[in-house]
């Protein structure tokens, strides 16, 4: 009895030790949010990380739906050095639609990434 008890405790160890690295290589994703506010002439944001390297030149991905209208071809844009972004829109006020924004992941190296964003504001 005493010989099982120490065979499945070593068994058992021997899992959990196979089990560590594929948890440790699964690295650390750092969440990303961002805001966005719709004005008569701009769209503008800003990123938010609890790391600070999330939010500098993080790459977006934009793009304007009108109802009615042809959809925008989406197109690129990056944060500055404190995470804002913006562009510049030119719509009649009674246009209806939305706006799409999409930050895409970025790797900081060693296991470690920011994630990834999306929001959807109304015209």
């Amino acid at each position: 009895m005493q010989h099982r008890l120490v065979l499945l405790t070593v068994l058992g160890l021997l899992a959990l030790a196979a089990a560590l690295p594929a948890f440790a290589s699964a690295g650390q994703v750092y969440k990303t949010t961002t805001t966005m506010r719709v004005t008569a002439t701009k769209v503008e944001g800003k990123l938010s990380s609890e790391k600070a390297a999330c939010v500098k030149n993080r790459e977006l991905a934009a793009r304007v739906f009108i109802i009615g209208g042809t959809p925008g071809a989406p197109f690129s844009l990056k944060t500055d050095a404190s995470g804002r972004w913006e562009f510049e829109i030119d719509f009649p006020s009674e246009t209806r639609g939305q706006v799409d924004v999409r930050v895409t992941e970025k790797s900081l190296g060693g296991g470690k990434t920011c994630g990834g964003a999306e929001k959807c504001v109304p015209l």
